[in-house]
């Protein structure tokens, strides 16, 4: 059972509001200290709220495997046990006040992506050593694809440590995007491709 899409995307939603808003108020900058102590506060509640989120999700599944052993896979507690280190990771560049950290935080998240891709398809490579054609060879493929997408993600993300603010932050956005199409593509690995609707809404 993958919950990650479930719990993933509000906090995606909720990401790329701060973005926009970090993207609309880059330039320039504000030079009132108020407004700047203000928004400070706000970053640090929010990544509270985020560890707070990150640990009741973790908490929840983790008694779900309480209840009925296995339910929830190993896969999927790994990828919520790394939110909640980023979250983490998040709350200490929001106190600290350092920038260069707060780009570490989506270093930290990218590299995060790129293990999670990593143990999805050398899982799947296993799965079908195992027993032959478990896990199709398209979607073997896709999970290749995917981790070889979330290195360079993360390369991409490593060159521009030293890297103009706007250029930071559009690489920030591509790592959300990313996320977004993993969600996508879990859901195609496990939800049929029928319509929703019937068959008469589409004339």
């Amino acid at each position: 059972m993958n919950l990650s899409k479930i719990f993933a995307l509000p906090l995606i939603a909720v990401a790329f509001l701060v973005l926009g808003y970090r993207w609309a108020s880059a330039d320039p900058p504000s030079s009132d200290a108020a407004n700047d102590e203000r928004q400070t506060s706000l970053d640090v509640r929010y990544a509270r709220a985020e560890v707070a989120l990150a640990e009741a999700n973790l908490k929840r599944l983790t008694q779900m495997n309480e209840k009925v052993a296995n339910s929830v896979s190993a896969d999927t507690l790994i990828s919520f046990q790394q939110d909640l280190n980023v979250a983490q990771a998040e709350l200490a560049a929001a106190t600290s006040h350092d920038a260069a950290r707060k780009f570490e935080v989506w270093l930290r998240r990218a590299e995060s992506a790129m293990r999670y891709a990593k143990v999805q398809w050398s899982g799947a490579v296993a799965a079908n050593q195992r027993a032959a054609a478990v896990i199709s060879p398209i979607d073997v493929e896709r999970r290749r694809l995917r981790l070889e997408v979330s290195r360079l993600e993360l390369e991409r993300g490593q060159a521009l440590t030293l890297a103009a603010p706007d250029q930071q932050l559009a690489w920030e956005l591509s790592v959300m995007n990313n996320e977004l199409q993993r969600l996508k593509e879990e859901v195609l690995q496990t939800v049929p491709t029928t319509p929703l609707y019937p068959t008469w809404w589409r004339y």
